[in-house]
């Protein structure tokens, strides 16, 4: 049975919502990415293409950015997507005292238990669906996308946790280098 405390901070909730936002939108980054860059070169690649089909009127730098502007719908999406993220997370954590009360875990063979000021629970390995070791965070999900998580730093034998956690959940990531 490994046990600690975990008293999380807004950072550490802001962690855990960064984290499950990135999940979902894990491949949009990359759309994102050449989106920005498509938009930058855009001027440029617009230069040449005119000079290829011989077609000499040139268009200003300003004018073809404004013309390229809906190319930057996604990245604004997204970027719109973390900073009400950021600001839902924080009306929560104002709203919700049982998100910054201690929480004692106690995990074992049986499962996830923790008590807390708030009330207690645990929830049996065959829930927990993927787990994660991430920047030196643990973070455990069930089916139902309720996740447990929390620093490697506390814990007191992180090393026998990712073994434990190995041997009953079927999805795990970086835990071999816990």
């Amino acid at each position: 049975m490994i046990e600690f405390t975990f008293t999380p901070t807004f950072n550490d909730y802001w962690r855990l919502n960064r984290y499950v936002v990135g999940k979902a939108m894990r491949r949009l980054k990359w759309f994102c990415i050449l989106s920005v860059c498509a938009y930058v070169l855009m001027p440029w690649s617009l230069r040449h293409v005119s000079h290829q089909a011989r077609v000499y009127t040139e268009t200003p730098i300003f004018e073809s950015y404004i013309r390229g502007l809906p190319i930057l719908f996604l990245p604004g999406f997204v970027v719109f997507l973390f900073s009400a993220t950021f600001l839902s997370a924080k009306v929560r954590w104002k709203k919700a005292p049982e998100l910054s009360c201690a929480q004692a875990y106690a995990i074992g063979d049986e499962g996830v238990s923790i008590k807390a000021d708030s009330g207690d629970g645990s929830v049996s390995w065959r829930y927990i669906v993927y787990a994660e070791l991430r920047d030196g965070w643990f973070f455990l999900r069930t089916g139902q996308n309720l996740f447990y998580y929390f620093p490697k730093s506390i814990v007191p034998d992180a090393k026998a946790l990712a073994h434990l956690i190995t041997s009953k959940v079927a999805k795990t990531e970086g835990l071999t280098h816990a």
